[in-house]
Parts: C-alpha cells; sequence; structure tokens
C-alpha cells in the first residue's frame, strides 16, 4: 500500500461567534495518478480523484476532503414552510 498522508483544512474563517475558526483533519494517499482520501489506516472513503498533469495531490486531496465535510454538514431546514396557512387563527 502507499505511503497516506495527513491533512488539516480550515472549513470556516475565524469570527465573533467562532473565535478559533473551524478545521477538518482526513488523510489521502496516492495510487498512480489517484489521490485516494481514506482514514487514518489507509481504507479509502468514497472521494478520489483523478490528477491532471501539474496537479498537486495535497490540492486536491484539500478539495475533496472540503468537498466531504460539505456533505457531512446536510441540508437546513431552517427556510422550511411552517404550515401555518392551515390554521383557523391566521386567517382573517
Amino acid at each position: 500500500m502507499s505511503e497516506i498522508f495527513h491533512l488539516v483544512i480550515g472549513v470556516a474563517p475565524v469570527s465573533r461567534s467562532n473565535p478559533q475558526g473551524l478545521a477538518a483533519e482526513g488523510w489521502y494517499r496516492c495510487e498512480g495518478n489517484r489521490v485516494i482520501v481514506c482514514d487514518q489506516d489507509g481504507a479509502p472513503t468514497g472521494k478520489e480523484a483523478t490528477l491532471a498533469p501539474g496537479d498537486v495531490p495535497r490540492v486536491i486531496a484539500a478539495r475533496l476532503l472540503r468537498r466531504a465535510w460539505e456533505e457531512s454538514l446536510g441540508k437546513s431546514d431552517f427556510f422550511r414552510p411552517l404550515g401555518h396557512a392551515d390554521y383557523e387563527i391566521w386567517k382573517y
């Protein structure tokens, strides 16, 4: 198996509500012209990309890790309809 590299990326900037910012941690390995995001033991997580000529594997791995972090957040239902239109009290 190829060497496993550790990666830490910033995913949210420093702010008043989050004075330390946020970071995501991950690991990746290179096999031929592929970058594979994996766990610390080398098991693939499902995110991988093919390197184009001139690509830096660490940069591509950071993009994949960021995308995986964003997908792990899920979709918020904050702006969902509240459904109050059915209540008689709201009708005039």
